[in-house]
């Protein structure tokens, strides 16, 4: 259960910061509580649910030549949509869903001006953020059919319904266990860099 005075401290963790904070905060929180929740009962076969829906997505992409099309835009000198702006879209639980579904979760590059978890074949996430789920560019839709495009926006609604699911259920990981004592609590701890 999610205590009131608990939220304020567990959104800021979860959503506040910029990508270095946030990716910095992702990896400590995977560090001490990683196997724990690994072990959820709810959270576990939640990400492994998620994993199906990306690899149906991921194939319905493949299909479209959308690995094709996005690279090519993402090797363009300011990121095409995959810009350092859209990569400030990341939070701390998509994060750490994709660190426990596998991913290295690192910064590759630094430019200022793309994305930087851009790596050599595109985006480096199995879950991305909202927008780049939900954004179909210009381009996409000009070279995509009808039926296409429906299924796609079929299965990202699915993934993003998904994902949305287990980053409620991590809130809820995490909130339960934060002491209700304030300044002494983890979250405050976790928030302030003070816990390892």
């Amino acid at each position: 259960m999610r205590g009131s005075a608990v939220l304020p401290n567990l959104y800021t963790l979860i959503y506040g910061g910029n990508v270095e904070t946030k990716l910095a905060m992702a990896r400590r929180l995977f560090s001490r509580y990683g196997r724990e929740i690994e072990r959820d009962q709810q959270i576990s076969p939640g990400i492994a649910a998620l994993l199906r829906l990306q690899q149906g997505l991921s194939r319905q992409m493949l299909t479209m030549g959308l690995d094709v099309i996005c690279c090519r835009c993402a090797q363009k000198t300011d990121g095409g949509c995959c810009s350092e702006a859209i990569a400030a879209e990341t939070d701390v639980a998509q994060l750490l869903l994709n660190m426990l579904a596998g991913v290295l979760v690192a910064c590759r590059q630094h430019d200022g001006v793309s994305c930087p978890y851009l790596g050599e074949n595109g985006c480096i996430f199995l879950f991305k953020p909202l927008f780049c789920l939900n954004y179909i560019c210009p381009d996409i839709a000009g070279r995509s059919q009808e039926a296409e495009l429906g299924i796609l926006e079929r299965l990202t609604g699915g993934l993003l319904q998904a994902q949305t699911g287990i980053e409620s259920l991590l809130l809820d990981f995490f909130a339960g266990r934060a002491p209700e004592l304030g300044e002494e609590g983890l979250i405050s701890r976790l928030c302030s860099g003070t816990l390892p």
